[in-house]
């Protein structure tokens, strides 16, 4: 028999869950909460006893009222006290008009609502209730056997990073010391660091260890050993779902060597020092199915990148979905075709969108604000061109003249609407003919300590620009 099969363990989201015994009359249920009720084909999903109980208590009742007489007049059997009062008391939670006890104890809330279920009527083996048991709570063979299987993926994690193996037996070692931290700073339910099965848990956890750390050991070899080591197990619980499956993957050193010489192939192949996931994962894919087939069911864009960046985080750099080999680099989807960009003479926004596809980046959102972006160092000459300040050779007097100019015009008729401005032949000539957008971008580039350009926004093809004396 199974663990789960021995304790009724289900697994909800790939977390562990007990089917709690409503027939059973003398359950311990500290150290638990509640997952959901089910009777009669309704299930009520709730994580807190006294909520639980209230939500109940109005099922229950929906299907068969019982005037308020009859619940006044209910005793707990074990206690002699009641369970309904007409005037609101501690720790009782309100119910139609009067109030219900929902107890101050998760193993009294348990005792409650098998109370009520009789009291309605209702037998407690019609029912189902799945509870949450924290760590402290769970069988001792259970969080054996859930801790053994957590150490192990654990450990397959750190090989994966090519850590040695008395390296891991020295990080699984110290968190003998770490699991006491994790007890000392007020916790009655979490006292192992393996036992956890939920990201945002181990998080909150994680945080409050620290903290206790920092302000009882600051500046000693238990803090830092303490803070490399959660950082670690951080980055496997991230995607424990994904690391506690690694051991049936049998990735070898041969499989990382082999992604590393595509990353650097595309590298050198596309000229760049970042390169997306989707293109490596697309070519990994063509290039190498069989080598591939190793991944199984993880054979997917994410799982592969979370895989890699670990096996190789000490080759490259790493930021979803990018790789780079420069330490400084930006990697985020827009940084990258802007500084791809600012390597260029001119552009145009087919250059922008065949550089994204050619390295599967999204294309750029906006086009008319990528423009505005560009326009300290590029000048807008078309609807959708840009050339480099270098190129324009315009001459400190023609800026000159084409100042006075505007601030002229503004002056005499108020804001300009530069789609409508038809006088060119008052501006000076220029290596480019004059039109309306290379108006707006020599004002945005060089002009705009006298001016300010806005865009309707929209489409380039569509935008307006309006010009403006500075306030």
């Amino acid at each position: 028999m199974s663990i789960e099969e021995k304790y009724n363990i289900q697994y909800f989201n790939n977390k562990r869950y007990y089917k709690f015994d409503l027939t059973n009359t003398v359950t311990v249920l500290d150290n638990t909460i509640p997952y959901f009720f089910e009777y009669n084909g309704k299930r009520i999903y709730e994580t807190a006893w006294n909520r639980l109980t209230v939500k109940i208590l109005e099922m229950l009742d929906a299907i068969n009222p019982l005037p308020n007489e009859t619940l006044l007049s209910l005793e707990y059997d074990w206690s002699k006290v009641q369970v309904f009062s007409s005037e609101k008391r501690t720790n009782f939670s309100k119910f139609k008009d009067i109030y219900v006890n929902t107890n101050h104890t998760a193993t009294h809330s348990g005792m409650s609502i098998r109370f009520l279920l009789k009291a309605y009527g209702v037998e407690p083996g019609d029912c189902t209730l799945y509870i949450r048991r924290h760590p402290v709570a769970e069988p001792p063979e259970a969080r054996e056997y859930f801790r053994n299987q957590t150490e192990k993926a654990f450990r397959n994690y750190l090989e994966l990073q090519g850590k040695s193996q008395s390296n891991i037996d020295i990080i699984i070692k110290n968190f003998n010391v770490i699991n006491k931290y994790l007890a000392n700073h007020g916790s009655t339910g979490f006292n192992d660091f393996f036992l956890f099965d939920d990201y945002g848990y181990f998080c909150n956890y994680k945080i409050k260890t620290l903290e206790y750390v920092n302000k009882n050991y600051y500046g000693s070899k238990n803090q830092k050993v303490t803070e490399r080591c959660l950082e670690l197990l951080d980055g496997f619980f991230k995607h424990r779902d994904l690391f506690m499956e690694i051991d049936n993957m049998k990735l070898s050193d041969e499989f990382a060597d082999l992604v590393a010489d595509e990353i650097d192939f595309l590298f050198n192949s596309l000229k760049s020092n970042i390169i997306s996931s989707a293109k490596l994962y697309a070519r990994m894919t063509m290039l190498h199915g069989e080598e591939m087939e190793v991944l199984g069911k993880h054979d997917n864009l994410s799982d592969f990148y979370t895989i890699i960046e670990v096996m190789l985080s000490g080759d490259y750099y790493f930021k979803k979905p990018f790789i780079s080999n420069d330490p400084d680099a930006s990697l985020s989807n827009d940084d990258i075709i802007l500084n791809y960009a600012l390597t260029l003479d001119s552009f145009n926004s087919k250059t922008i969108k065949d550089y994204a596809n050619k390295m599967h980046l999204k294309p750029v959102n906006n086009f008319v604000e990528f423009m505005e972006v560009c326009s300290e160092y590029y000048v807008q000459i078309d609807a959708d061109k840009m050339v480099s300040k270098e190129s324009m050779e315009i001459e400190p007097d023609a800026l000159d003249k084409i100042q006075k100019e505007i601030t002229f015009y503004i002056k005499s008729f108020g804001k300009m609407i530069v789609n409508s401005y038809k006088d060119f032949d008052s501006l000076p000539s220029l290596i480019y003919k004059w039109n309306p957008y290379l108006l707006a971008g020599i004002i945005r580039t060089y002009l705009n300590g006298y001016f300010e350009v806005k865009s309707s926004g929209g489409n380039y093809k569509s935008t307006e620009y309006s010009i403006n004396l500075k306030s």
